[in-house]
């Protein structure tokens, strides 16, 4: 069983709502031009369709064209103050760990290709820290639709211990939601070897907070809850048997993500390190999330050295720009009061 089939169907039953497409841009200056036929052959998964390459004014202007399927891709150059490069892909074809592959084999650098191999994790269990009620979605309003928009933020914080640096993060983002019932949906890679294999390598957990606590309790509450999802379930694979073809299983698979007792959480953050080198030789990286039903935001944040790059990621019909900055500003105030 692999996970993009799920993703597979995430995207026939919502294709309509939201977007599938995710973007990853880097800073053009000092990388050499982009080499798709090389990266396609490494990657022949990608091939299926052809990739093309365009030019936008801004990275804006790239994210809200679609791309012709799920299995097409796209290369751009962006003309902005500082030019980038930007790869978009669907999320069904492959993970941003995936993208970031295939942007090393554009470029020009070694890389190997398979398929990613997975860890393996009990059954799924709903996580014992949920209430009974399901958690507020941020912002609270507003009909779906299928655009994004982006705001994007650096910090310079020095080195730091990469984990701890992910709790204080999630313990920023649960401070920045003022209501009381909320959670953080936070994707997981769930492969043996984190930077190996090309595709979906995905599942996930939630957040959520103590009920007042302070911070070192707070700390201690989100690692247990980290430790817990991923010795006792709540991280998990889908069945070995399960057939997107399958209709029954469709059936069945629509029903679980549309019970009225699901919590897909109140916003996603996605955090990837450079702690092994892997992305040396990309800056000023922006991750352009793609917005599931559940989710009007996410914000995707790339550390690499003493610096973190932010993007958050939201629907410009649900939530307004200046709430999305005020979002963004009070999460990114909380983390510099931490360090």
């Amino acid at each position: 069983m692999k996970l993009h089939l799920l993703d597979e169907l995430i995207a026939l039953g919502h294709g309509s709502e939201r977007s599938t497409d995710c973007i990853i841009a880097v800073a053009a200056h000092g990388l050499p031009s982009p080499d798709i036929e090389r990266a396609q052959k490494i990657f022949s998964k990608t091939a299926t369709h052809p990739c093309s390459l365009s030019s936008y004014e801004n990275l804006q202007a790239f994210l809200n064209v679609p791309l012709p399927s799920h299995f097409h891709i796209e290369v751009a150059t962006i003309r902005e103050s500082e030019p980038l490069i930007a790869f978009k892909m669907s999320h069904v074809l492959g993970d941003a760990v995936s993208m970031f592959q295939f942007m090393k084999a554009l470029f020009g650098q070694e890389i190997e290709a398979s398929e990613p191999e997975l860890k393996s994790f009990p059954g799924k269990k709903d996580t014992p820290y949920r209430d009974l009620l399901n958690s507020k979605l941020w912002p609270r309003k507003g009909e779906r639709s299928i655009r994004r928009k982006i705001i994007r933020e650096s910090l310079d914080h020095g080195d730091q211990n990469a984990s701890v640096f992910n709790d204080l993060m999630l313990y920023s983002l649960l401070e920045t939601l003022s209501f009381s019932r909320k959670a953080v949906w936070v994707p997981v890679n769930v492969r043996k070897s984190f930077w190996k294999g090309f595709g979906n390598g995905l599942s996930r957990l939630r957040i959520y907070p103590p009920k007042g606590a302070r911070l070192p309790e707070f700390l201690a509450h989100i690692r247990k809850q980290k430790t817990e999802a991923m010795k006792n379930g709540e991280v998990a694979l889908p069945p070995s048997d399960f057939d997107i073809h399958d209709k029954k299983h469709r059936f069945v698979y629509d029903l679980w993500v549309r019970r009225p007792w699901a919590d897909w959480g109140s916003i996603s953050l996605s955090h990837v390190t450079n702690s092994v080198g892997f992305l040396d030789g990309f800056r000023n990286v922006a991750g352009i999330s793609n917005l599931m039903p559940a989710h009007n935001a996410a914000i995707f944040a790339v550390t690499s050295g003493g610096r973190t790059d932010f993007t958050l990621t939201f629907d410009p019909a649900v939530v307004s720009d200046e709430e999305s900055r005020i979002l963004l500003r009070d999460f990114l105030t909380h983390l510099r009061a931490k360090l």
